[in-house]
Order: C-alpha cells, then sequence, then structure tokens
C-alpha cells in the first residue's frame, strides 16, 4: 500500500497534469512568445529579449546554477533541462511562501492572514493531511505568468498593484530600507528565489517586458 505523503504527491501529480492539458486548450498562439517558438525565429524586441535571458538565468539565485524565475514559474514537470515549449504555463503548481507582504488596505485587516495550503490542511477530516500543516502554512500555489500583464492585482492578497511592483518585490525583498511591510506569514518563507538578487532598474524592466509577452488574444479581465 502506497504511504499517505506518496497518494497526496500522485494525486497533486495526476490534478496538475489534467489541468495541464485543460489550459492548453485554452491558450491563445497569438501570444508573441508562442509566435516565437512557432515560427522558429525571435520576433522579441532587444529588451524582450533580455527579459527573457535574464527570467531563466539559473545564477539569480543560490546556490549558483540552480535556481531561476522559471524554476518555479515553468511546467516543465521537473525536468529543468527540458527545453521551452510553446504552451507553457509557467507554474510548478507546487507552493511557495515568498513572503507576501501585508495589504493594509484589506477591509477586514491582517489580524487573521491567510495561511493557505497549511490553513486548509490545518481544517482537513484527513489526520494525515492536519499534520503536514505546520509545514505548508503561508505557502500558495505558483500561479501561471498566462496573460499576466493583464492583471490588475497581483499575489493572493492584492498587496502588490502593478507587474514591475511584483520584479521590483522579488529583486529587493530582503534589501534593508526597500520600503517593504512585513510577510503576511514568516514561517516556511523561501529564501531560495526571493530577495537580494541584485538586478538594475533596467533589467527589472527587461523582465517586465519579457512576461508582457505571456499576452495573448485574451480581452477579459485576468484578476
Amino acid at each position: 500500500m502506497l504511504h499517505s505523503r506518496k497518494l497526496q504527491t500522485l494525486a497533486v501529480a495526476i490534478c496538475s497534469v489534467l489541468f495541464l492539458d485543460s489550459c492548453k486548450k485554452d491558450i491563445d498562439v497569438d501570444a508573441n512568445i508562442d509566435n516565437a517558438r512557432a515560427r522558429k525565429k525571435n520576433n522579441l524586441s532587444a529588451v524582450q529579449q533580455l527579459g527573457k535571458q535574464i527570467f531563466f538565468d539559473a545564477r539569480l539565485s543560490e546556490p549558483v546554477g540552480v535556481q531561476s524565475c522559471a524554476s518555479c514559474h515553468n511546467s516543465t514537470g521537473g525536468n529543468k533541462n527540458r527545453p521551452f515549449q510553446a504552451g507553457e504555463l509557467f507554474t510548478d503548481f507546487a507552493y511557495h511562501n515568498i513572503g507576501v507582504p501585508q495589504n493594509t488596505n484589506n477591509p477586514g485587516g491582517n489580524a487573521s492572514p491567510d495561511l493557505g495550503l497549511g490553513g486548509f490542511l490545518a481544517t482537513a477530516a484527513n489526520p494525515q493531511w492536519r499534520a503536514m500543516a505546520t509545514q505548508e502554512m503561508g505557502k500558495f500555489k505558483t500561479p501561471t505568468l498566462r496573460n499576466v500583464g493583464k492583471a490588475q492585482r497581483f499575489m493572493h492578497n492584492g498587496a502588490l498593484r502593478t507587474l514591475e511592483e511584483v520584479v521590483h518585490f522579488y529583486n529587493t525583498r530582503d534589501v534593508a530600507g526597500a520600503g517593504w511591510l512585513a510577510p503576511e506569514y514568516t514561517g516556511n518563507l523561501d529564501v531560495e528565489h526571493v530577495g537580494g538578487l541584485g538586478l538594475t532598474p533596467a533589467q527589472e524592466a527587461a523582465i517586465v517586458a519579457f512576461m508582457r509577452t505571456l499576452n495573448d488574444g485574451y480581452t477579459g479581465v485576468a484578476q
């Protein structure tokens, strides 16, 4: 009999594959990044191309050569060596606590922050799930970056309002004097992918420009 954790992992994997297949059917291949791939030529601007290079650059995180923006925002099934493919959803379907700042504009305040996956597991009927709650507190699923440039709010609590602000947060969360409010939840904090990345303003802008190539013909409100 499979261990409960293995069963949970298998269930998540199956759901992720089903979700991936479902989402890919809805992807508008008019996104610039997909056109670049399908035509096997670069139709990205110089700034967008720079942003793409930085996005996939494993030197952004420690230990050097292990992590990058695409470490979480991918759909490679854990195979980091698989080349980029058109239709990528840019999510690893995993859960992380990136230390999202408190949102002082929330009507309910921050007295009872959203505990994410851990909060859900803590209330589960299955005692084995409840036992895993602590290690998952404050973690939220990596979202797809498809049409991210059309979103009007970012993060689970809407704390960040522009894509530029999001990239700047990833770059400077751990930089003294950067001005970020305390994380909504401080436990299980991700220190590998977020913090003092050392990007220049121009590099931040390039990443934003690249992520906007993931917009397609969708005309609704993304968020």
